[in-house]
């Protein structure tokens, strides 16, 4: 089939539709190609078939919106519902079947069982009483809103279906533009979730700079510390190189001073050296020999004391001969050994 054809087949199909729903004639149009329409009611044709489709549109568009709110609706008290068993559920399990068993017989208590019961009904009570409020709050806003309604119907201020257009057109409009500015939220989210997150990074750099900073802080403070000790040391280096350089001064000047002795003086100084460490190594063994002298007469006097007590305790009387030793007051022998100590002419 050629696009010509194609295109007088949808004007065919177009012009039955509408001649069906606005009372045209019936039968086969196709079979009459004498009489062709003209662009003018081909546009006319084509506007109403668009204003009534957009009409049924908006019609179904507005039956599947009251649809979606029932349904919601509809959901939404189910998920309450769904959400208060649950409740109870759980706080039946835990009030009553773990936490009312009666430790003597080991089974639920039937009190318990009961006062559980009785207080779920006075909840129930309670929130339909409060439902029962919320209703009559509900119908007398609904009572006053007829009132105006009515009031503004008997004044001729109702609206009117071209009114109900406008608004629809204006809701739509409204929603698109709320569309475009939630789109905008979105971005707005988006671009603030990231501004969120360079932040976040931005702060981890901060707190790592600031604790580099302080490292490099403390860093300073010992170096400067290591400067102050190392400058304390420097001075006091450059004191002891003061020091020595006065000492090597001093040293120079004493070398440059220093007389060197003759070579006959050096000879004499150290004969004389030798015969006095020869006079030492002679007076220490004379006094060896002194001290030998000493113990054999020390352990000479000892003998003799002892055989002259011995003597003396064997006789009843003491007595002294002429010439030999007599005894002092201590006991020791007085002669030959005047004393302990025994004179060594050296």
């Amino acid at each position: 089939m050629t696009a010509a054809g194609v295109e007088r087949s949808a004007e065919v199909a177009l012009l039955e539709g509408f001649l069906s729903r606005h009372g045209g004639p019936k039968g086969d149009v196709a079979g009459k190609p004498r009489k062709r329409l003209v662009l003018a009611q081909k546009c006319f044709i084509a506007v109403r078939e668009l204003a009534e489709l957009t009409e049924d549109l908006n019609a179904v568009k507005i039956e599947f919106e009251k649809e979606m709110e029932d349904l919601k609706s509809l959901k939404e008290d189910t998920d309450v519902h769904v959400a208060d068993m649950k409740k109870e559920a759980y706080e039946f399990r835990r009030d009553i079947v773990t936490g009312a068993i009666d430790t003597d017989i080991g089974k639920v208590s039937a009190e318990a069982v009961q006062g559980y019961f009785a207080d779920r009904v006075r909840d129930k009570e309670h929130k339909l009483e409060t439902l029962r409020l919320r209703n009559a709050s509900m119908k007398a806003s609904l009572t006053k809103l007829e009132r105006e309604l009515q009031k503004k119907e008997d004044q001729g201020e109702s609206f009117v279906p071209i009114d109900f257009k406008q608004l629809k057109i204006e809701n739509h409009q409204y929603q698109t533009k709320i569309d475009k500015l939630n789109l905008e939220l979105l971005t707005l989210k988006m671009k603030a979730g990231k501004i969120v997150q360079t932040l976040n990074r931005y702060k981890k750099t901060l707190d790592a700079a600031s604790q580099t900073n302080s490292d490099l802080k403390q860093h300073i403070t010992q170096q400067q510390e290591l400067h102050t000790q190392l400058g304390q040391e420097d001075a006091r280096v450059n004191r002891n190189i003061e020091r020595a350089t006065s000492s090597i001064q001093k040293l120079k000047q004493q070398q440059e001073e220093y007389n060197v002795p003759q070579v006959l003086d050096y000879v004499k100084q150290k004969a004389e050296l030798t015969e006095l460490e020869e006079q030492v190594k002679s007076w220490q063994r004379k006094v060896e020999i002194a001290e030998m002298e000493l113990k054999r007469q020390r352990t000479k006097a000892r003998t003799v004391a002892g055989l002259q007590s011995t003597q003396a305790s064997s006789r009843p009387a003491p007595f002294s001969l002429r010439g030999g030793p007599t005894m002092n007051a201590a006991g020791d022998p007085m002669g030959s050994f005047g004393s302990a100590a025994v004179r060594v002419t050296l």
